[in-house]
């Protein structure tokens, strides 16, 4: 989600408006399919969040986490290769229904499966979870896009795309424990 959130405005922008100068018209209006892209995941993603338990209910926690890892992969994947803005608000309806689980499950799973007297812990281990990437993710993208890519911020956008549908294998290998018992 980083590569996404870190080269969504150039990737979209080179492919809405090729050529395109920040002072141009057509820039600008990359600019604004970016932020009506973001913000169209972002609803979703909300709206979403309500259908949690059906989905639970029906598939499981993790296949459902795995399905949103795959999901988002798909769409942060296409995002470089839309052709258009609908093509784009397709890339970013799957990156909403991702973000919906992917951004709770974690946190469930983990108050799940914490003792009581250690929810703390463990939520803000998984809160660092998420932090510590990120800030990698800040330090290393410019030199892999650099130094890997020659500078093809779309091509990074795609590492970070195989990077989600590798951690859903991950997560199907998983096998989530039964909550431990109190010491």
């Amino acid at each position: 989600m980083f590569a996404l959130w870190i080269y969504t405005t150039p990737v979209v922008i080179e492919r809405l408006s090729p050529g395109a100068t920040s002072d141009s018209p057509e820039y600008l209006n990359g600019l604004t399919w970016v932020g009506i892209c973001f913000a169209c995941y972002a609803l979703l993603s909300a709206v979403l969040n309500f259908a949690q338990p059906w989905v639970f209910a029906k598939i499981g926690r993790m296949q459902a986490y795995a399905a949103a890892l795959l999901l988002g992969a798909s769409g942060i994947g296409l995002v470089p290769f839309a052709e258009g803005p609908s093509a784009l608000l397709g890339c970013f309806a799957l990156i909403g229904i991702a973000w919906s689980l992917i951004s709770t499950i974690p946190y469930a799973v983990g108050s799940e499966l914490a003792r009581e007297d250690e929810i703390a812990k463990v939520m803000n281990i998984i809160a660092f979870s998420v932090v510590i990437p990120q800030v990698i993710a800040v330090l290393l993208f410019g030199l892999v896009t650099r130094s890997l890519f020659s500078g093809h911020v779309a091509a990074t956008m795609e590492l970070g795309a195989a990077s989600m549908a590798v951690a859903a294998v991950a997560v199907l290998a998983l096998r989530v424990g039964v909550k431990p018992p109190a010491s």
